[in-house]
C-alpha cells in the first residue's frame, strides 16, 4: 500500500518542518510527540479521524441518504443552497447538514504529508531508500512493532481526503475553503489540484463505511440514532429548551386545527340530525368514538410534552449535581490587636477626625 498522493505533490513536509518548528511534533497538533510512544499518536488519530457511530449506522444509511460517496455538493453550491459552512474538528459531523448549515472538517496538516503516511499510516514498514533511511529515524523507532495503524484509521483518512475531491472542484471552491480555514493558507489552487489528482481513484472498499455516503441530514440521523443506537440524538439540534419545544408548535397547531374543523362539522351534522325524520345512527356512533379519540389524543400529547420537559429538567439537575463541588468554608480570621506604635497613631487620627 502507498499514500493516496505522490511525494512531489505533498502540501506539507511533516519531517523537516516539524523538526525545525516544533521539535518532531505532529503537524497541526504539537502536543503529540512523534518520537515518543506511538500509542498516544494512534489514540489521537482514532479521535481525530474515525466515525464509529456512523460506521455502525452505515448498513441503514440508505434509508436517509443516497448511497454514493459522490453525493457531495461543491462548496460554491453549498452557498447556492444558502448553507453556512461551519468548521468542525469533530469527524462525526463532517458533511452533516441541518437547515442552513453544513459542517466541514478541515484537512489535518499531517494528512498532507507524504512522509507521515509512509512512516505512520502504512501498516507495514515502508521500503525506504538508503538515503532516506539515513535522514529519517527507522520505522521501528517511531512506530514500535506492537503498534500499527488500524485499517479503520487508514480508511477514515482516505475517506476524508476523497471527500475534498468533491468539495473543492473549482477555484471558487478553493477560495471558499481557504476563507473558512479548511486548507492551509500557503497552498495554491494548482498545488491542490496536483495533490487531489488520485483521490477519485479511491474505491468505496478502501474507505470507512460512512464515506460510502456523502452528505447526511442531521434530523434524520437523530431519528436513526433513537431507533438503532438507543441514543436520544446523534447530535443535539437545539441547544436551548425553548428552541427544543418550539419545533412541536407548528405540527401540534396544525393537528389541533384539523380536529377543530372536523369536530365543528360533526356538531353541525348532529344538530341537523336532531330535527330530521331519518336519523343516521351509524354517524352518531362514529361521532361518539371520534370525540373520545380526540380527547385521548390531546391528553396524550400533553403528557408527552410534560414528560419531555421533566426529562430535560432532570438531566440538567443531575448534570449540575454530578459536576458540582462543595465550596470550601471560610473561617473568619480573628481580629489582630494593633501594636503599641500603631495604637498611638490610631488615637491621634481619631482625635484629629473629631
Amino acid at each position: 500500500m502507498r499514500p493516496p498522493f505522490d511525494e512531489c505533490h505533498q502540501l506539507h513536509n511533516a519531517v523537516s518542518e516539524s523538526n525545525t518548528k516544533w521539535g518532531n511534533r505532529l503537524p497541526g497538533q504539537p502536543a503529540i510527540d512523534l518520537s515518543a510512544n506511538g500509542r498516544k499518536l494512534y489514540d489521537y488519530l482514532e479521535d481525530d479521524l474515525r466515525t464509529t457511530a456512523l460506521d455502525d449506522l452505515a448498513p441503514y444509511l440508505w434509508l436517509i441518504s443516497t448511497q454514493s460517496g459522490s453525493n457531495i455538493s461543491p462548496l460554491h453550491h453549498q452557498k447556492i443552497k444558502r448553507r453556512q459552512i461551519i468548521l468542525t474538528e469533530d469527524p462525526r459531523l463532517h458533511l452533516v447538514w441541518n437547515e442552513d448549515r453544513i459542517f466541514v472538517k478541515p484537512l489535518p496538516k499531517y494528512l498532507l504529508s507524504y512522509e507521515f503516511w509512509t512512516r505512520f499510516m502504512i501498516p507495514e514498514p515502508s521500503q525506504m531508500s538508503v538515503k532516506r533511511e539515513q535522514s529519517l529515524p527507522p520505522y521501528s523507532a517511531t512506530c514500535p512493532s506492537w503498534i500499527r495503524p488500524t485499517d479503520t484509521i487508514v480508511q477514515a483518512a482516505k475517506g476524508l481526503l476523497r471527500s475534498y475531491a468533491f468539495l473543492v472542484k473549482y477555484e471558487s471552491d478553493f477560495e471558499l475553503a481557504r476563507l473558512h480555514q479548511l486548507l492551509p493558507p500557503s497552498v495554491t489552487f494548482e498545488q491542490f489540484c496536483d495533490f487531489k489528482s488520485r483521490f477519485l481513484d479511491i474505491e468505496d472498499e478502501e474507505v470507512s463505511p460512512r464515506y460510502s455516503y456523502g452528505e447526511l441530514r442531521l434530523t434524520r440521523l437523530n431519528m436513526l440514532s433513537k431507533l438503532l443506537l438507543c441514543q436520544w440524538s446523534y447530535e443535539p439540534v437545539h441547544h436551548q429548551s425553548y428552541q427544543y419545544f418550539q419545533q412541536f408548535y407548528g405540527p401540534l397547531l396544525f393537528v389541533f386545527g384539523c380536529f377543530s374543523v372536523i369536530l365543528g362539522a360533526m356538531q353541525v351534522e348532529m344538530a341537523v340530525e336532531s330535527v330530521t325524520n331519518y336519523p343516521w345512527t351509524g354517524f352518531w356512533t362514529f361521532c361518539r368514538y371520534f370525540s373520545i379519540f380526540s380527547i385521548s389524543f390531546i391528553v396524550f400529547n400533553m403528557l408527552v410534552l410534560a414528560f419531555l420537559f421533566s426529562r430535560k429538567l432532570i438531566i440538567e439537575l443531575t448534570y449540575a449535581a454530578t459536576h458540582s463541588t462543595a465550596l470550601p468554608t471560610r473561617t473568619k480570621a480573628p481580629p489582630t490587636e494593633p501594636e503599641s506604635g500603631e495604637s498611638g497613631n490610631t488615637s491621634i487620627r481619631t482625635s484629629l477626625t473629631l
